[in-house]
């Protein structure tokens, strides 16, 4: 894999965790400088780990996500889904601002980097292309990861 692959791969990754930043500022008006701070900080630490944890823990999981990737692929989206709906269809009486707490900056960070857990998952199995890495949100990115394992495998 050459650096120019590696850098393209760390780009793609990083546009989620971006928005969710950029997203999350307008969202959280009242943050503090170093909650501010902490964002990015998180985002990158977590991006960091885990493509690392998807290569070492991959191979441990790589037949649970291969049958059943697809409907817990189904089941997130539609929750996701039917929580938009309940959202889109209810008051909206809030007047004081959210606050930006630890463990929504903790959750963010998680399901920001959950493509970066697929690249490490199909980086180890790309030799044998075993597993399938069409996570939720992600199913675009890591297509085209599995299409470049592929190239490359040739």
């Amino acid at each position: 894999m050459s650096i120019s692959e590696i850098v393209l791969i760390g780009i793609a990754l990083s546009m989620d965790a971006f928005a969710v930043c950029i997203a999350s500022s307008m969202v959280y008006t009242n943050m503090t400088g170093l909650r501010k701070l902490s964002m990015p900080i998180l985002f990158g630490l977590f991006q960091g780990i885990m493509p690392i944890l998807g290569f070492f823990l991959g191979s441990l999981f790589a037949s649970f996500i291969e049958k059943w990737s697809g409907p817990i692929s189904l089941l997130i989206l539609g929750i996701i889904g039917i929580n938009m709906i309940r959202e889109g269809l209810a008051k909206d009486e809030e007047t004081e601002p959210k606050k930006l707490t630890l463990w929504i900056l903790l959750v963010q960070a998680v399901a920001t980097s959950i493509d970066a857990f697929a690249v490490g998952v199909c980086r180890k199995q790309c030799k044998h292309m075993a597993v399938r890495t069409d996570y939720c949100g992600n199913y675009i990115r890591s297509k085209s990861y599995r299409i470049i394992c592929r190239y490359k495998s040739r």
